[in-house]
């Protein structure tokens, strides 16, 4: 029985978050509140969580998702958007996730962030062939704002990409090539970096940091990846803080930031100032407030769908818990199932030392259990392919188990027994 000993202690630290499938393929996920938006073979689709049901909404890449409203960019193709007489615009449009009415915005652009009734967007100057940004040439990309309840778009005259904004600040991303300028102080012109607008004021300000697209929580707090780490920056006085994480693709909300590091999931918890490994194959993350939204590459864990494909990336998600009843939550508890209030963790490398010393312990049981001559040191983290599952296991099952696994033996052997008298063999 020292084999099942061995499994029941390997188990409970080989699983992480409890995560769910859509079932369906796509990327580019982006969640508010029940719902998430993302985006497949050009069309974008929404996804009911509460309902297990998904919706087309239109043609379209790029989604960004604020109550109802989804926000997108459309390639004109076959139609004339914006009734420019031509048909080879990338257009903004959008639509209530409710009744799919899409409307267009005829402005053209991309990278598109809804926020209230505020949908801003980049538009390259030489597409329309308009000095926005008053600089004397074409060569930029200029942020715009379109007002849904106005149905006016509101040139901002900022050079640059990939907005984000809430109600004080709009944040977003310049080339230094655009502007002639040195924005960092690193002596060329070759870098992207982060920037404010401050609506009020209709100001733009530098931050001097080189940036990746960043994401905005309500709150102002903004998360991005400059040269490979985790930054927080406060929008409003401008501060930001290296979290001394590497990573990609930061999402936020409230005091929690999800980010990936090498195709796997991790979360940063703001309030403690630590980091926790999620276990989970995902990438492309969107947080809202207790859920999460990703994609997982089936090439590495299986046909997620059952479609007999295992080429795609699956929409997928999980919902904030606590397994262990530490008072930590999933997202952020570097060993769930597990009591670690304290978070320790030595070697900072997002497992907790709770879960490293009952790792070590499984390991050592397996070895004795196989008599190995030669006891070679193994890596502390379970492979990927082991560590991801559709399903947690509470540390309940395992209890569960361990008490009915007798009585199961017992009866069973008792009615094998039975039946081998009842039928004379």
């Amino acid at each position: 029985m020292r084999w099942l000993l061995v499994l029941l202690l390997v188990i409970p630290f080989s699983h992480a978050l409890v995560v769910e499938s859509t079932g369906m393929a796509g990327e580019r996920p982006v969640l508010y509140g029940d719902t998430i938006a993302y985006e497949r073979s050009g069309v974008i689709y929404v996804y009911d969580i509460s309902r297990h049901e998904e919706r087309e909404i239109a043609r379209g890449i790029n989604p960004s998702l604020f109550g109802y409203t989804v926000a997108f960019e459309t390639p004109e193709t076959d139609a004339d958007l914006n009734e420019d007489g031509d048909s080879d615009d990338l257009i903004i449009q959008f639509a209530n996730v409710q009744d799919k009415k899409v409307t267009s915005t005829r402005a053209v652009g991309r990278n598109p962030k809804a926020f209230s009734s505020m949908i801003v967007f980049s538009t390259k100057e030489s597409e329309l062939g308009v000095d926005f940004s008053n600089d004397g040439d074409l060569d930029d990309d200029v942020v715009r704002q379109y007002d849904i309840d106005k149905n006016e778009t509101i040139n901002l005259k900022a050079v640059g990409d990939y907005p984000v904004l809430n109600q004080r600040s709009l944040v977003f991303l310049t080339e230094e090539g655009q502007v002639s300028t040195d924005l960092n102080s690193d002596g060329d012109k070759n870098d992207v970096v982060l920037r404010v607008f401050d609506k009020d004021k209709r100001q733009v300000a530098n931050t001097k940091i080189a940036a990746s697209a960043p994401a905005m929580a309500k709150s102002g707090n903004t998360v991005f990846a400059s040269e490979g780490e985790i930054v927080l920056f406060d929008s409003l006085s401008q501060k930001s803080t290296e979290l001394n994480q590497s990573g990609s693709l930061p999402t936020i909300s409230g005091d929690v930031i999800i980010f990936e590091r090498d195709g796997e999931l991790y979360g940063f918890s703001l309030e403690a100032m630590n980091a926790a490994r999620l276990n989970v194959l995902g990438s492309q993350p969107s947080l809202f407030e207790d859920i999460v939204a990703f994609v997982s590459p089936e090439e590495e864990l299986g046909d997620l769908n059952n479609n007999g494909k295992s080429d795609e990336f699956i929409i997928r998600y999980a919902k904030e818990e606590d397994i262990d009843g530490d008072d930590v939550s999933d997202f952020v508890d570097n060993c769930p199932a597990v009591i670690n209030a304290d978070q320790a963790d030595s070697n900072s490398d997002g497992i907790g030392d709770a879960c490293e010393e009952k790792k070590i312990v499984s390991k050592n049981a397996e070895k004795s259990e196989e008599e190995k001559a030669e006891a070679v040191p193994e890596s502390t983290s379970e492979p990927l392919a082991e560590r991801e599952s559709e399903r947690g296991i509470s540390w309940y099952w395992v209890l569960l188990i361990i008490v009915l696994l007798p009585f199961a033996c017992y009866y069973g052997y008792k009615y094998y027994k039975k039946r081998q008298k009842s039928f004379g063999f």
